[in-house]
């Protein structure tokens, strides 16, 4: 006869049925855990905004040149910072919406 050895109280770590089927649906679809989605997204947004900070500095240094050309590079880096900001918004935003569903949050 074989005893069955007595279970630990799991009901503070076992994730709940909707997050269960929410990691198991992300991980048949992206071949991720639902973290490490979310992870990938935050690391986006952090980097575009890092991008932004260098073009600004692209776009203040070209305007102190007042060389022929440099109206084109803060232009060129105007539209790309804009770019890297909308980008970095939108990633977060879906990090953030991506969140609140695993969470049970949204419908």
């Amino acid at each position: 006869m074989t005893h069955a050895t007595p279970r630990a109280n799991t009901a503070r770590t076992t994730p709940t049925k909707h997050a269960q089927s929410a990691e198991a649906a992300c991980k048949a679809l992206f071949g991720r855990y639902p973290e490490d989605v979310l992870q990938s997204l935050e690391t986006a947004s952090r980097t575009f905004g890092w991008i932004r900070e260098l073009l600004l500095t692209i776009e203040r240094e070209a305007r102190a040149l007042n060389a022929p050309g440099a109206l084109r590079i803060v232009s060129l880096a105007e539209a790309a910072g804009y770019l890297a900001c909308d980008f970095g918004n939108l990633a977060d935003c879906e990090r953030e919406d991506m969140a609140e569903h695993l969470a049970g949050g949204a419908a």
